[in-house]
């Protein structure tokens, strides 16, 4: 087991599928404490019986889980804040959470509604950046330093057509954790994304 994630606690959005799922299992199997949240009931549930039955000694004192609407900055704040009142500290966080919106591929910028716009940016842009406020604020108050890893894409590096909404937040994750990353890496903070 590679040691020195033993203990240590992770906060995970978007872990009921794809990417943020795949990085609660990997967590919870090198020994790490896990926070998972997602807007989905049934599908959390699910995804955390996948990450117990997915190791041989299966341990529910390592995790905690909440739904939060990422969109939301109060549930966003009352996850961070259950996952520290619960394991007692926040060693880092993985921004999963994203949507692509029902039209990416297919409509271009003058075919964008005000609600397809706003959905998708509410999600990917706003909501990492309700998440990822919480978790330094929580990290910066501990005082233990940490890492947090924000989930942009190719689409936020290079900008597609017919996917404006979707490159345009994407591009904003990336900006985002950029500043970020320059204004807390001074207290141990370590700030990246990364762009599958």
């Amino acid at each position: 087991m590679y040691r020195s994630l033993v203990g240590k606690v992770y906060a995970v959005s978007g872990a009921a599928s794809g990417l943020g799922l795949a990085t609660a299992k990997n967590l919870y199997a090198l020994g790490a404490r896990v926070s998972v949240t997602d807007v989905r009931k049934e599908p959390l549930e699910a995804a955390l019986k996948a990450i117990t039955e997915s190791t041989p000694e299966p341990d529910s004192s390592r995790f905690f889980s909440i739904i939060t609407d990422v969109c939301s900055s109060a549930q966003c704040d009352a996850w961070i804040k259950g996952t520290v009142d619960h394991f007692g500290r926040l060693d880092g966080a993985a921004n999963m959470a994203g949507a692509t919106g029902k039209n990416i591929g297919i409509h271009n910028i003058t075919q964008l509604s005000d609600e397809e716009w706003n959905f998708v940016n509410d999600v990917n842009l706003t909501g990492t950046f309700y998440a990822l406020r919480a978790e330094l604020q929580a990290m910066e108050k501990l005082g233990n330093g940490g890492s947090i890893i924000n989930v942009a894409s190719t689409a936020g590096i290079e900008g597609n057509a017919k996917n404006a909404n979707y490159s345009a937040a994407k591009h904003g994750v990336v900006g985002l954790s950029r500043s970020a990353a320059k204004e807390v890496g001074r207290i141990g903070i370590r700030v990246n994304t990364i762009a599958p």
